[in-house]
C-alpha cells in the first residue's frame, strides 16, 4: 500500500483535526511525518521511530498517531490540548 493512501486512510480515521504526528510505515522501514510536514524522519525499526516521534510529539504538545502496516489506526496518544478533556 502507498505511503499517500496510507496516510489518507489514517486521516479519515481521524475525527477532529489536529496538530499530529504520525508514526507510520515508509517502503524502508517507518517514519515520523507531521501534518503538513515537508520532510519525514525515516528509520529502520518501528520503536526506534515511535521512541522519536513521542519525544517530538511532547516536545510539540502534538496528537501522535500509530499507523499499522494496512493504514488503520494502532493507537494514538495527546500530548498537547485534548479535545476529549474540553466541555
Amino acid at each position: 500500500m502507498a505511503v499517500a493512501s496510507l496516510k489518507r486512510a489514517a486521516e479519515q480515521e481521524t475525527i477532529m483535526a489536529r496538530d499530529t504526528h504520525r508514526i507510520m510505515p515508509h517502503e524502508n522501514g517507518w517514519q515520523v511525518d507531521r501534518d503538513g510536514g515537508k520532510r519525514p524522519s525515516r528509520h529502520g525499526y518501528q520503536d526506534r521511530g515511535g521512541k522519536l516521534g513521542r519525544e517530538i510529539s511532547r516536545n510539540q504538545q502534538t496528537e501522535l498517531i500509530f499507523v499499522r502496516k494496512d493504514g488503520s489506526i494502532e493507537r494514538s496518544d495527546s500530548h498537547g490540548n485534548d479535545p476529549r478533556g474540553e466541555g
